[in-house]
C-alpha cells in the first residue's frame, strides 16, 4: 500500500510545474551588494542555468534593502529572473526574510566591539592609525536573548575619550553606550621653515610627518591643496598646515595699477585703474578709473586684469 502511494505521490511531483526558490540574506556588511544565491530547490533548470542564477546580483546595499518593502523587492527580483523563466518555462518562487532563521547568534563582548570599532574607523581614513583602549561600559546592559548586534552608523567624530552606541536587533531607543580613548596619527604636511603672509607655497616648502591629532579638528591640507595657494598669514616653522591656513593666489593687489577691460555690446575698452582691494581670478573689487577716478566694481579675470561689464 505504501509503494503505491510513494508512485502516486512522485507523479503528481513530476507533472508540477517546475520551480526556483531563492532565498535572498540581507545580512551582509555595509556598501556590498545583495546576491541572489543560496538557491534552496531548483526543478526544470540545466545546470549550467542553475549556475547562473546562483551568480545574479541584486544592485543594493544592505541599507537600501531594509528601506525596500517586500513588494517592491519582489518587483526588482522579479526583472532580474524573467529571462530565466522563460527559458526553463518554470515559475521562480522569492522567499524573503528580513531575519536569517538560519542565522547563528552573534556573540557580544566587550573586546569584540573594540576590535570592530577599530577596524571601522580605520576605514575613515586609510592612512591613519587608530588606536582603541580601556573601553568600558558606561550605561545600559547586554539583553538576555539577541540574535545581533551593531554599531553606531556615524563613527566620524570618535577620537579622544569618545562614546560610541551598540544595538541590539535594531533596538535604537536603549542602546548600549561604551566609554573609551580613541588615538589617532596621521600624515601632515609640516612648513620646513617660517613664511609670511601672502607667500605662495611651493613643494619645497613643506614635508610629510606623521602627527598625533587625537585632539585636532581641523581639516588638514595635502600637496594638492597646498601648491601654488598663498599664505593667509604668517606661519612658523613645523607649523601642521590646515586648509584654513591658505587661499587661491591673489592676482590683484589693493593699491596696484590694473588694465580694466570694458565692454558694451561688441565694443571693447581698454583703460587703466587702481584697486581698492586685493583678491583671486572670480572675485570682484573695487576700481578707480585712473582717467576719470570714477569708481567701478569689476570682476578679476587674470593677473592684473579686470573686466567691467
Amino acid at each position: 500500500m505504501f509503494l503505491i502511494f510513494s508512485f502516486f505521490l512522485n507523479l503528481a511531483m513530476a507533472l508540477e510545474k517546475p520551480s526556483v526558490l531563492v532565498s535572498l540574506d540581507p545580512h551582509l556588511p555595509e556598501q556590498r551588494v545583495i546576491y541572489l544565491g543560496d538557491v534552496a530547490r531548483v526543478y526544470g533548470l540545466r545546470d549550467s542555468t542553475k549556475a547562473a542564477v546562483e551568480k545574479i546580483v541584486l544592485s543594493l546595499t544592505a541599507v537600501e534593502y531594509k528601506q525596500k518593502s517586500k513588494i517592491e523587492l519582489i518587483k526588482t527580483v522579479r526583472r532580474e529572473l524573467s529571462p530565466f523563466e522563460q527559458e526553463c518555462d518554470c515559475e521562480i518562487q522569492l522567499v524573503f526574510s528580513r531575519e536569517s532563521k538560519t542565522k547563528k547568534q552573534k556573540e557580544f563582548s566587550v573586546e569584540r566591539v573594540q576590535k570592530e570599532l577599530q577596524v571601522r574607523l580605520q576605514t575613515l581614513c586609510v592612512d591613519c592609525l587608530y588606536q582603541v583602549s580601556n573601553l568600558n561600559l558606561l550605561r545600559g546592559q547586554v539583553p538576555k536573548t539577541f540574535s545581533h548586534w551593531e554599531l553606531q552608523e556615524d563613527l566620524r567624530d570618535t577620537r579622544g575619550a569618545a562614546m560610541v552606541r551598540v544595538y541590539f536587533d535594531e533596538q535604537f531607543l536603549n542602546p548600549l553606550v561604551l566609554q573609551g580613548w580613541v588615538r589617532v596619527q596621521q600624515p601632515v604636511m609640516v612648513l620646513k621653515k617660517a613664511m609670511v603672509k601672502g607667500m605662495v607655497v611651493s613643494s619645497a616648502d613643506f614635508e610629510v610627518v606623521t602627527r598625533d591629532v587625537t585632539n585636532e579638528y581641523h581639516l588638514f591640507a595635502t600637496t594638492n591643496d597646498l601648491v601654488g595657494k598663498e599664505l593667509k598669514r604668517s606661519l612658523n616653522k613645523e607649523h601642521v598646515l590646515t586648509l584654513e591656513d591658505v587661499t587661491d593666489k591673489q592676482v590683484v593687489r589693493i593699491g596696484e595699477p590694473v588694465a580694466v577691460e570694458v565692454k558694451k555690446g561688441v565694443i571693447l575698452v581698454e583703460m587703466t585703474g587702481i584697486a581698492q582691494k586685493s583678491g583671486k581670478i572670480g572675485d570682484r573689487i573695487p576700481i578707480r578709473v585712473t582717467k576719470t577716478q570714477k569708481q567701478i566694481i569689476a570682476e578679476i579675470v587674470a593677473e592684473s586684469r579686470v573686466r567691467f561689464e
